[in-house]
């Protein structure tokens, strides 16, 4: 028994190792540090204890996936980033059968926010195929990797077909990038224009699909986006980028959990045999106002009289 739990240990131990490797390259790669030994080294050793500190956090999440499944890792995960997520019409998700969820992404924890309010263990991301994803030996069955690619974004749409006919439940953010956070930033009705055609690809495909639409907010400081790096950048997508990983760099830094209030509002599931009929446009515009609606909705429950609620719902 003794030399079992020590084995589990070192495998634990490498995992977040491996982790610790994995976060430093995304860090390089997203603050665009260049490939020299001694200014990365410098780097490493300057961030040595938040990563350490936060690769801990993210192997022990992936133990809980295996454990646990990822609903509960999600659980466990929020309080540690920020507080639990406050969310609205999550009764309504259907505990089974094919089910695509279509959300926002402003960044973050909103992931952990959706899945924490799941009623099943079976969901898939589409996220992008780095290291820090593709090494998780629990989590990454969790993901479908998208790349770049031509070919591979072909495979991606085949994965997340079988999935769905598998009768698993496909977690997915159509714009295909950072969108902003309602909370604290104007677009978001921007951010839902530029939705791709994924969800009626998947809808047509597996018709006995059903479809969830989400909004999340509440997982971007306003502390961050005042901040003067971002302001260096001219292009919007790019400023919130470099927002969020300030954000992240300085949770990392102080190794305690964020003021953040996620907030989730999901809607009520909706029948892809209704995308069955009409034209691709007119699917398209049915989605597009069935997002604004709930846009709407979760502005005037959780942001009432806030200067941004209606700068967010003109659709």
């Amino acid at each position: 028994m003794t030399n079992q739990k020590n084995v589990i240990e070192a495998m634990d131990m490498v995992l977040q190792k491996n982790v610790e490797r994995d976060i430093l390259i995304e860090i390089y790669r997203a603050a665009k540090i260049p490939d020299w030994r001694a200014v990365r080294r410098l780097v490493a050793y300057t961030l040595r204890k938040p990563v350490s500190h936060f690769s801990g956090l993210i192997a022990n999440l992936d133990t809980i996936i295996g454990r646990d499944g990822i609903v509960a890792a999600a659980k466990y995960a929020l309080p540690e980033l920020c507080r639990p997520a406050d969310a609205l019409g999550q009764g309504g998700i259907p505990a089974s059968g094919p089910l695509v969820i279509a959300s926002n992404h402003p960044g973050t924890y909103d992931a952990f926010s959706i899945i924490s309010n799941l009623p099943r263990d079976d969901v898939k991301l589409i996220v992008s195929g780095i290291p820090f994803f593709q090494n998780l030996p629990h989590a990454s069955r969790h993901f479908i990797f998208a790349t770049h690619n031509t070919n591979e974004r072909t495979n991606v749409i085949r994965q997340s077909i079988r999935h769905l006919q598998d009768g698993g439940a496909l977690l997915i953010f159509p714009s295909g990038r950072l969108d902003p956070d309602p909370s604290v930033l104007p677009g978001a009705v921007d951010g839902l224009r530029r939705w791709s055609r994924s969800i009626e690809v998947f809808l047509r495909k597996v018709p006995e699909s059903r479809l969830v639409l989400t909004i999340t907010s509440g997982v971007l400081s306003g502390e961050y986006i005042n901040h003067f790096i971002p302001r260096m950048f001219k292009n919007d997508h790019e400023r919130r980028r470099i927002t969020e990983f300030i954000q992240v760099i300085r949770q990392m830094v102080r190794m305690e959990p964020l003021d953040l209030y996620p907030k989730v509002s999901f809607a009520g599931p909706l029948s892809g045999e209704i995308f069955q009929s009409g034209g691709r446009d007119e699917q398209s515009t049915l989605i597009m106002q069935k997002a604004g609606q709930l846009l709407d909705f979760h502005m005037n429950r959780f942001y009432p009289g806030s200067k941004l609620q209606n700068a967010q719902t003109e659709y």
